[in-house]
């Protein structure tokens, strides 16, 4: 609903900071001018993590959940979405493309990401421009998976015959690929990234890894990219 030229998601708690929408409007500017206003453009930051009374608990979210910004391009985001959906910023091209979000989106601000990627320009900021607010009611929040809670989850897949780590990944890729398919003709880099990520679930094992290999559809630290590799 929102129409103006730039965008900021506000669907959460949390608090921003006073300089979050200069920053990240002066970072977003800075991409338009580089390429055209017309060009989709995408500016996300750090949070700090914090309690329900906004009592520090981690000076980054980044950090605690081991998350690398650079890690925004298209392979990557494939695996991993490294973006914060109340961190962001965009303009209106990008919105014209990316809605609306299909259901099979793993998270809206995944969708975005993977938008602006694929057609556009993304930028981050390192500065911490939200105090992200986590408490017993969070949908999505900073936790970090503990080796019961692996096993736990490990277990549900076996019960389901559902092995497959990427699977939920691969659809929402299928979707996008689908949708954008005569556009992606005009980014043929990408087009053949999507592709050789949708085959992953159709290729023999030793195709995977190779493909896998190939184009880094890895995560941001070593173990997520040897979880990967060993798991899909």
């Amino acid at each position: 609903m929102a129409s103006g030229d730039y965008v900021a998601l506000a669907d959460q708690d949390d608090v921003w900071l006073p300089t979050k929408i200069e920053n990240s409007l002066q970072k977003l500017l800075l991409l338009e001018k580089q390429s055209s206003p017309l060009t989709p453009a995408l500016v996300f930051t750090d949070l700090q993590v914090v309690d329900e009374q906004l009592q520090p608990l981690y000076p980054s979210y980044w950090e605690f959940m081991k998350l690398n910004p650079s890690n925004w391009y298209l392979n990557r985001i494939l695996v991993e979405n490294v973006m914060t959906g109340c961190t962001a910023l965009m303009n209106k091209p990008l919105l014209e493309i990316a809605l609306p979000i299909p259901n099979q989106a793993l998270m809206h601000d995944t969708w975005l990401l993977l938008t602006a990627a694929s057609f556009g320009k993304v930028s981050f900021l390192q500065e911490r421009t939200v105090l992200y607010r986590q408490h017993p009611q969070n949908v999505v929040g900073a936790r970090q998976s503990s080796l019961k809670n692996k096993f736990q989850s490990a277990l549900s897949k076996i019960s389901r015959n559902n092995f497959s780590l990427l699977g939920a990944e691969i659809e929402q890729a299928a979707v996008f690929y689908n949708r954008y398919s005569s556009k992606l003709n005009y980014f043929p880099e990408k087009k053949n990234v999507l592709k050789a990520f949708i085959s992953l679930q159709k290729v023999n094992f030793f195709r995977r890894k190779f493909l896998i290999l190939k184009f880094s559809f890895f995560g941001s630290s070593f173990k997520k990219a040897l979880n990967v590799l060993a798991r899909a």
